[in-house]
């Protein structure tokens, strides 16, 4: 009991923060479809290309907070603090080079995913304009993981909060014109979200510099150091991983594009609805992968067990519940959106594909966030990372080999997932996963701030 306790403990702030970033999601969604299922389906399909972007960002990202979770787990302050400056340095270098690219050349990303002419124009703005904002997003979304790698997720929370007030805020001001504005369309949508983006970001920042376990000076932001190595030999298969799921989704949006542009919106409707659905999944994930980090950083590899398998029980269990909702009132949820008969009824059938594939989907993120904490990352790259090309290959199939369309491809998604949850559950039975700390592994030269673990402020 006192494991579940500890997992729901972490979680829980985690849960409600991916719930506030969802609200965001969504509300964008609805707030722009009183623009159009035009402009609904130009966004989703940028968003998508922004989401490839994020392959790069996470190499720095999940390298730095495994290495965090492990070396705070183990009571190496100095060293984690150090690991916290290199990656936040890394991480800004290569966000501005994507960034710059991106508002450079949108054109490369959309026509890959054979984006229809009819939303071509509305999708490169708002691609162009959302690289702007690429830095100060990515910069927000690492401080916002090294902080739940402490153990500060209320915190975390409560800023995400204030980013959901002002970015819908600004968003309703600008989609319904309010204190006498022009139509300002999505060059305002755009200017909303960076008004929530900015003020929380520099207070992330500020609130990560007064949690840091131990202090260093301003040289060492510019000073060659001992972990940007092992952030980027950590974070590439993890990030390959994940980008490779990314890349998956970006051919099947492309799959659903040579449907139309109907296809299109009802993709970006059972999507948002969607990513609400498996809420629960993700925050059971990261929490267990900071709890199992932890652990294995201290060489606790019992403890660490114990977390993945009361986490599976957990994550099965609430995301089951989750999909008969979806089953059920899927099609409510999606006249929330749109008022097309079309889009309805393919938007409550792949709703209900979806519910199907929820328990699979539970114990994919659940062990796959544990096998990450524990620093089991080649395998997740060399296995998940290559079994998840079968959702494409069964979309395809399905899909429009054999005239499914829509409906097809969301079973040959099920079908890949439930394929890779039985991998996933077969190697977490076994003890390979285990022996792989970073901190036994790395050879750190003049910490002396070794101790006993650092306690977690939840």
């Amino acid at each position: 009991m006192r494991s579940y306790r500890e997992i729901l403990s972490l979680s829980w702030p985690i849960l409600l923060e991916m719930g506030v970033q969802m609200f965001i999601m969504n509300m964008n969604t609805f707030m722009v479809s009183r623009l159009g299922d035009g402009v609904v389906a130009a966004v989703a399909t940028a968003n998508t290309a922004l989401s490839i972007v994020g392959m790069l960002m996470g190499i720095v990202g999940i390298g730095a907070n495994i290495l965090v979770a492990q070396y705070f787990g183990a009571g190496e302050r100095l060293s984690t603090s150090r690991i916290v400056v290199e990656a936040m340095r890394l991480n800004l270098l290569v966000s501005i080079i994507v960034g710059v690219f991106m508002m450079a050349e949108p054109w490369i990303a959309l026509t890959l995913l054979h984006t229809p002419a009819l939303i071509l124009e509305p999708a490169r703005l708002y691609l162009r304009w959302m690289s702007v904002l690429l830095p100060l997003q990515s910069v927000s979304m690492l401080a916002a993981g090294i902080l739940r790698s402490f153990g500060s997720t209320r915190p975390v929370l409560y800023l995400s909060i204030l980013n959901v007030v002002l970015t819908v805020s600004g968003n309703a001001v600008v989609v319904y014109q309010g204190f006498g504005l022009p139509e300002l369309g999505i060059e305002g949508l755009v200017g909303a979200n960076a008004l929530g983006g900015v003020v929380s970001t520099v207070l992330m920042c500020r609130l990560l510099y007064t949690k840091m376990p131990a202090k260093v000076g301003l040289s060492a932001w510019w000073k060659r150091g001992h972990f940007t190595w092992d952030v980027i030999r950590v974070g590439v298969p993890s990030a390959v991983e994940l980008g490779s799921y990314q890349l998956t989704q970006f051919l099947i949006v492309s799959l659903v594009s040579l449907l139309g542009a109907y296809a299109v919106a009802t993709r970006a409707y059972a999507s948002a609805v969607e990513s609400m659905s498996f809420l629960v999944g993700m925050g059971l994930s990261q929490g267990i992968s900071i709890l199992v980090g932890h652990r294995i950083g201290r060489q606790d590899y019992t403890g660490a067990r114990e977390i993945a398998n009361q986490g599976i029980i957990l994550g099965a269990l609430l995301m089951t519940l989750t999909g008969g909702l979806l089953f059920l009132f899927g099609g409510d949820i999606v006249r929330v959106f749109s008022h097309d008969p079309t889009v309805i009824r393919w938007g409550t059938g792949v709703l209900r594909i979806i519910a199907i594939a929820q328990p699979a989907k539970a114990v994919n993120m659940v062990i796959g966030g544990a096998l990450r904490g524990a620093g089991d990352n080649k395998w997740l790259m060399w296995n998940s990372g290559t079994f998840v090309w079968l959702s494409v290959i069964f979309a395809y199939l399905f899909g429009i080999t054999w005239h499914g369309a829509l409906y097809g491809m969301w079973w040959g998604m099920c079908l890949d997932e439930w394929i890779r949850a039985g991998l996933v559950f077969r190697r977490l039975r076994g003890d390979r996963w285990q022996g792989r700390s970073y901190v036994q592994a790395s050879t750190v030269n003049g910490d002396a701030s070794s101790g006993a673990p650092v306690p977690m402020e939840h």
